[in-house]
């Protein structure tokens, strides 16, 4: 029997206890993508490199430089995101996420908005076609959020989303040919408890990475509570997760976009 990894992390700056749920943030987008790579390696990908996304402040900085070392990917390759894309931050929050405003990243950005109509820091909303289709389906609402401490604070859940398209939007003058899978929640233990919890249904987070269809995860439970000094993420694996899922040939047409049955699932797979 094959032996397991641990990552071993650090912090790099000191802060209080009560404070620890709300720097979650400073290792969310790591771990969340340690806790989904074993799946995707499993569907046969390789791992290929890290994309530096580096926001460049010209009115600070001057004229920005060439982007050089973009890493050259094809038809067959799999961009990953573990965050929250910005798509309509508001740029005077002292919290914002920055963007690069390279090419890649704004087919990224394209790419998310065939998925979510809105997405700040505080607000959710899926797009129009998707949020038809699912009313069609008898669910009610756009499956919206409305945070405060990465909890929803009409229905009391943690809500996480996982999307797929089988190919960049590219509106700009570059193509981008590669496939994009998005997986997040709202906060930061949130987002790794949402990736962790994924690895209970790895079969069908494979099962999509390898379709040439769309693909809309969502998913929703009763946050656990953080202990004082936990020694990993282990306290979320007892969390009751609600999975809904979404898959269309055409996801700007609210008729192609059908229910995945799936059901509701607490640990195990109820495909």
């Amino acid at each position: 029997m094959a032996g397991r990894v641990f990552q071993l992390t650090f912090q790099s700056r000191s802060f209080a206890p009560s404070q620890l749920k709300r720097r979650a943030h400073l290792w969310r987008d790591s771990a969340a993508f340690v806790e989904l790579s074993q799946t995707i390696y499993g569907a046969g990908f390789e791992w290929g490199d890290a994309i530096i996304n580096i926001h460049w402040n010209e009115n600070l900085y001057g004229e920005r430089p060439t982007l050089t070392h973009q890493p050259e990917m094809d038809a067959e390759d799999l961009i990953v995101v573990t965050t929250r894309l910005p798509l309509n931050d508001n740029q005077r929050n002292r919290r914002k996420i920055w963007r690069s405003h390279t090419p890649l990243e704004e087919a990224v950005f394209d790419t998310a908005r065939t998925f979510l109509e809105r997405s700040t820091r505080y607000e959710v909303n899926l797009a129009h076609a998707l949020t038809e289709a699912r009313a069609n389906e008898g669910f009610t609402g756009s499956y919206a959020f409305r945070e405060r401490t990465g909890v929803d604070i009409r229905i009391k859940r943690a809500m996480g989303y996982l999307m797929f398209a089988p190919r960049l939007v590219s509106n700009g003058p570059e193509r981008f040919d590669s496939k994009l899978l998005m997986c997040f929640a709202m906060a930061g233990v949130e987002n790794v408890t949402w990736a962790r919890a994924l690895r209970k249904h790895a079969e069908l987070v494979q099962q999509i990475i390898k379709s040439e269809k769309y693909y809309a995860v969502t998913g929703c439970w009763e946050p656990i509570p953080m202990p004082a000094r936990p020694g990993s993420f282990g306290f979320t694996d007892g969390i009751k997760l609600s999975l809904e899922v979404f898959c269309a040939d055409e996801p700007d047409r609210i008729e192609s976009w059908q229910r995945v049955p799936y059901g509701k699932v607490s640990g195990e797979n109820a495909a």
